[in-house]
């Protein structure tokens, strides 16, 4: 940058302008903020140090919907900087190394059968810090957690360990996508800090609408802390059918549930990924 000096129409001096680094820092951070990535892509390659500046926006998100070529998909030293996580498929994919060296990410989707790769991932992070653990918040920083399928029985196994509770005592967000039976409740107990909940619907989960899904919402409502419970519609659910029960059944069921105004109903015009992937980059979220 220049600093120009005119008297009357003539230049006199072009002397060089000099920001101090925090300002230019600042300023490429509000240029890039959330995460736009094409924005950093070209910041990148103005010098090494604007390229050591870039690669956290560059690097923020990890997704991974098919089975990679090679076991990690991401090295180390670029892992480090992923604050999102989504995850799609789990054909010969190593996720426990994957959870281990993204252990920043602050944002999580995944398939249920996962979540026993994300607890043992917590294990070996607490087992190698030498600190006390009476605050896991730096070390277990992610706080929204959406898991793609929910297999019979998969939060038993997590919430019987201490690790897994101490990963889900800081989760503040969590989604839940299809069903949940007689033997699966969400482990409120696990959740102190749990604010927000939503339970992802297409048009297969119509048999889902039942007593068990009811009943799951009620018990949240329940729950000290809790500001939003969220049915999210996702396609397929263009049926007509589809969307009125779910409207007649919260409308139903809302007398009986005490802060029923903290019910939402939302839809996303799009599929699951391309929605959190936009709102990722939008810096916004289905919960706005």
């Amino acid at each position: 940058m220049f600093q120009v000096t005119q008297v009357g129409g003539d230049v006199v001096s072009a002397a060089p302008l000099k920001l101090p680094l925090e300002l230019i820092y600042l300023i490429f951070h509000f240029a890039l903020i959330p995460y736009k990535t094409d924005a950093a892509f070209s910041i990148s390659l103005v010098s090494s140090r604007a390229r050591h500046f870039s690669l956290p926006y560059i690097f923020s998100t990890l997704a991974i919907r098919t089975a990679p070529n090679k076991s990690p998909p991401i090295p180390l030293h670029l892992a480090t900087h992923v604050r999102n996580i989504w995850i799609e498929t789990v054909a010969d994919l190593d996720a426990l190394t994957i959870f281990e060296r993204c252990g920043n990410a602050t944002n999580i989707a995944l398939p249920g059968s996962l979540l026993q790769d994300l607890q043992l991932s917590v294990q070996h992070r607490l087992e190698d810090d030498p600190t006390p653990h009476s605050d896991c918040g730096r070390l277990l920083p992610c706080r929204s957690l959406f898991i793609i399928g929910l297999p019979s029985h998969s939060f038993a196994p997590i919430i019987s360990s201490p690790y897994g509770r101490s990963f889900f005592a800081n989760i503040t967000h969590l989604a839940v996508r299809h069903s949940i039976d007689e033997d699966e409740t969400i482990p409120h107990e696990c959740l102190p800090n749990l604010t927000h909940m939503a339970f992802i619907l297409d048009f297969h989960s119509l048999y889902w609408l039942g007593r068990l899904l009811l009943d799951a919402v009620e018990r949240t409502l329940a729950r000290d802390g809790v500001e939003k419970v969220l049915f999210l519609l996702v396609p397929p659910h263009s049926h007509h059918t589809f969307a009125v029960r779910i409207f007649r059944a919260v409308r139903k069921a809302r007398h009986h549930w005490r802060g029923w105004d903290r019910v939402g109903v939302t839809g996303r015009p799009i599929s699951l990924y391309p929605a959190w992937s936009k709102d990722v980059d939008d810096g916004v979220s289905m919960w706005d």
